[in-house]
């Protein structure tokens, strides 16, 4: 087995890449003779990919501003995603994996007012037989008012979202730096792929908890910056190709997001995603460290 192949099977959405996490560590564990030297536990730095400038008064700051989507200009939002993975993590070092994924998200007209039709199509780099697709209908709230489909496909397997549901992940009022709200996400997924399948159909169910933290000027313009943290508590059972798996994972996610407000978009993200992994019968466990910047691209 290559490592080429563990790393197909990794990357999705971030509310579910404790699941990727916890494949990988199962293909380490059950494939003998793969050399993977650990490696020091580090992160590339934030500010290689964002110009932050915070000032006095945007700390300070009591303004009232509305959170809302705007169509991207062009109808095409390009962005890229660097994420690097530690698994198997510990006394500070782990099993290291990178990915950097590319992005186009195009807006397309739909009939109700402030909503579009969202069509995402993804490239791995330096892997181009993986691609992933998605299909929904979208408000200017970050609401999916209506899931077509989603999947990800790799010379190894398939990944496909069957079900997927948003509340509106913006208040419907004016908030202001200190504001605190929250939002559910629920996702249904099918694996299948030659190395793993999925055996239980439970959805992923993830309560997010938001902060509007403050104003900054990022990369040149003027964000709202908001951090989020969820967690997730869950039983999986996995199948792989040398035993069946019943998993008790949690997974803790931490994000801060940079909204340009004026033009209503995401401009950047930094996420930082642990797991826990025990398994029911305590013969496998695994402690899993990620971080992925989220970047539009230029």
């Amino acid at each position: 087995m290559k490592m080429r192949n563990a790393k197909n099977t990794l990357s999705k959405k971030r509310f579910f890449n404790y699941a990727y996490l916890v494949v990988f560590s199962l293909l380490i564990n059950g494939c003998v003779g793969i050399n993977l030297t650990p490696k020091e536990v580090a992160f590339e730095l934030p500010s290689k990919y964002f110009d932050i400038s915070v000032q006095k008064d945007d700390l300070n700051s009591d303004e009232k501003i509305l959170l809302k989507f705007k169509k991207a200009q062009n109808n095409v939002l390009k962005y890229e995603e660097n994420t690097t993975v530690f698994a198997k993590v510990e006394n500070g070092k782990g099993i290291e994996v990178t990915l950097t994924k590319k992005t186009e998200q195009f807006f397309g007209n739909y009939p109700e007012n402030n909503s579009w039709n969202i069509i995402t199509s993804s490239v791995i780099q330096n892997i181009p037989e993986q691609k992933s697709t998605e299909n929904y209908i979208m408000d200017d709230k970050g609401r999916i008012l209506k899931f077509i489909s989603a999947e990800h496909i790799s010379e190894n397997g398939k990944i496909k979202i069957l079900e997927w549901k948003r509340d509106k992940i913006f208040p419907d009022n004016p908030v202001k730096p200190g504001d605190k709200w929250s939002y559910e996400e629920f996702i249904k997924i099918e694996l299948n792929s030659f190395w793993v399948s999925r055996k239980n159909d439970a959805p992923y169910k993830v309560k997010a908890k938001c902060e509007f933290a403050n104003f900054a000027v990022v990369n040149g313009r003027k964000c709202a910056v908001i951090k989020t943290r969820a967690v997730e508590h869950r039983n999986e059972v996995l199948s792989t190709f040398f035993k069946k798996m019943e998993l008790n994972i949690n997974s803790f996610i931490n994000e801060i997001a940079f909204f340009d407000y004026e033009n209503g978009m995401f401009i950047g993200r930094i996420i930082g995603t642990e797991t826990f992994t025990m398994s029911k019968d305590y013969s496998f466990s695994d402690h899993s460290i990620s971080q992925t910047i989220w970047k539009v691209s230029d």
